[in-house]
């Protein structure tokens, strides 16, 4: 597959080539320039994001720490001067007793009137001018204020503070059983109740021991509305699943006013337990910290926790938001990016597609133009639109053309020249050959200057034949009045041969006529015998002037074989 591709590719056009390597660079060019801006994007981004939320936790717990400590500060005041009272003046002894404030049956000294009146008078204060603190309790154990008295206990509330009254509780039963008290009773530390609704109103409390020489003597309470932190709610117009809670020690939920009836729940109840069993972990280490809890419900919150010094507790402000809400705005950045980088890619590929397209359509022209004169066709005009590289190759083939038009035509002309007898003309050419051209002029000039002068000897050569011609003519004219005597000559001895032949019959008719004249015959034989020697010796001379003459003519015939060759 891929050597088949390859091969395609070889072959393919050059504005496919360039725009597919063009393509696929800008592919990979951009495609790691949106990885990396969306990374950076979503790094800067969910850095914003963790710094924002881990901002309004801390906001929160600031603002925590804020609404409690009037209400700490106050109560912790208040502790000490009770546990300064019962230092100084618990058990003084005074002549003056007045009715007590709180319980007006009561007579008391004056010591106690006046911690009363302070315990009064800081209480109404308390309640009347902080709107976060419902009412302030204060109950002691039996006996503690006066010797005479089992029962020592007071409360007041908004209604107490407006006209300056007081509660007096009866019954020790009625407060020493309940948890701010007993609790307090038994561990001297001080304590944070969970919430609890009381007349439709939200309310923890905080008690604080009060000790003499570490013995109990009773509990100062403040009761805290958890609608004090209804100011420091967090806005949902960024997250619907944004959560602002806070949590006490055990990660009970102390407020959540967007579910108030979560109020009192445990974060158990709601986390997985690896999630549970991480937060747990990290509380310990008492800081700033960040989560991802997995809830029940498979839902993935992403937490910011920040601690809240309460007392000798540490709380948390907690702000949550689901993870899939919390990176949307991210997720929604990478979805845009990334349907911006294909667009842009799109665009950008069509665009270079474009420009190639138009900037290589001349090249077209071009090619044609080459394979007209790989053709022979020399007759091209190039009418390009543009001074660029294919401009100037275009201009060069035309000039390159022009050029080998002036040579063709100008060979043309030198050649037709030559047809013509004319081997001097190409010296006297006005074309000039450049270049590579040049060896081509001087190769045709050295070709007429050749021709010219094997034309010369064979013009030579072939008078010098014409002379040799003649002396062959006059040898033959010779040679055939030697023919002719010899001829007489054959013709004088065939008229011998008739006469010896007939003489020889005469000679047999005689020798046959008479004995005498045999011997007459026979010395005519004797003459006839040495005629013939005389005949053969003339044949023989003949033979000898037909092979002469038989020469020569072959000579003859070669030379006029030679001047064939040379009139060719």
């Amino acid at each position: 597959m891929g050597e088949k591709f390859i091969e395609k590719f070889k072959h393919s056009k050059l504005i496919f080539k360039m725009v597919l390597i063009l393509a696929i660079s800008l592919v990979i060019t951009l495609t790691t320039i949106s990885i990396v801006v969306i990374n950076q994007v979503v790094i800067v981004s969910k850095d914003n994001i963790n710094s924002m939320i881990k901002t309004k936790a801390e906001l929160k717990a600031s603002q925590v720490q804020t609404a409690l400590g009037d209400g700490f500060e106050l109560i912790s005041d208040l502790q000490e001067y009770l546990e300064a009272y019962f230092e100084d003046a618990l058990h003084k002894t005074e002549d003056n007793l007045l009715n007590s404030k709180v319980y007006p049956q009561m007579l008391t000294s004056r010591s106690n009137i006046t911690i009363e009146n302070y315990i009064l008078n800081t209480g109404w204060s308390i309640v009347r001018n902080n709107e976060n603190i419902d009412g302030l309790r204060l109950y002691f154990e039996p006996y503690t204020i006066n010797t005479n008295q089992e029962t020592y206990g007071m409360e007041i509330f908004y209604k107490n503070a407006q006209d300056n009254s007081v509660i007096p509780i009866n019954n020790y039963n009625d407060y020493s059983t309940q948890e701010y008290y007993s609790i307090v009773k038994n561990t001297h530390e001080p304590y944070i109740t969970t919430p609890t609704f009381q007349d439709g109103k939200s309310v923890f409390y905080i008690a604080y021991p009060i000790l003499q020489n570490d013995e109990f003597k009773g509990v100062v309470v403040i009761d805290l509305l958890t609608s004090s932190f209804e100011n420091i709610n967090l806005s949902k117009n960024d997250y619907d699943t944004l959560t602002s809670t806070l949590l006490n020690e055990n990660l009970d939920i102390i407020y959540d006013a967007s579910n108030p009836e979560k109020i009192n729940e445990n974060m158990s109840s709601s986390l997985d337990a690896a999630s549970l069993k991480e937060w747990k972990a990290k509380t310990i280490l008492n800081k700033p910290f960040k989560i991802t809890t997995k809830q029940r419900d498979k839902k993935t919150f992403e937490r910011y926790l920040y601690p809240i010094s309460v007392s000798d507790q540490t709380w948390w402000a907690q702000v949550g938001v689901e993870k899939n809400e919390l990176y949307k705005n991210i997720y929604e950045l990478i979805f845009g990016i990334s349907i911006a980088s294909v667009i842009a890619i799109v665009l950008l590929v069509c665009i270079i597609i474009k420009a190639i397209a138009k900037f290589l359509n001349p090249l077209e022209k071009v090619v044609v133009a080459a394979k007209k004169i790989s053709n022979g066709d020399l007759d091209i005009s190039l009418d390009l639109p543009y001074n660029d590289e294919i401009g100037i190759l275009g201009k060069a083939f035309e000039s390159m053309t022009h050029s080998l038009n002036y040579i063709v035509s100008d060979i043309e002309k030198v050649l037709a020249a030559m047809a013509d007898g004319d081997f001097i003309i190409l010296e006297y050419g006005q074309t000039d050959y450049m270049g590579a051209f040049a060896p081509i002029k001087q190769s045709l000039i050295k070709i007429s200057n050749k021709l010219n002068e094997t034309l010369s000897n064979i013009d030579r050569s072939s008078k010098e034949v014409k002379a040799g011609a003649e002396g062959i003519a006059k040898a033959a004219t010779e040679l055939s009045l030697c023919s002719n005597e010899q001829g007489a000559i054959i013709s004088e001895f065939i008229a011998t041969t008739d006469q010896i032949s007939e003489s020889i019959n005469t000679a047999i008719e005689q020798i046959e006529q008479t004995s005498a004249i045999s011997l007459g015959a026979k010395l005519k034989a004797n003459e006839g015998t040495q005629a013939m020697k005389n005949m053969l010796i003339s044949m023989e001379d003949i033979t000898n002037s037909s092979i002469t003459i038989s020469s020569i003519l072959e000579n003859v015939e070669t030379i006029s074989q030679q001047t064939n060759l040379l009139a060719l």
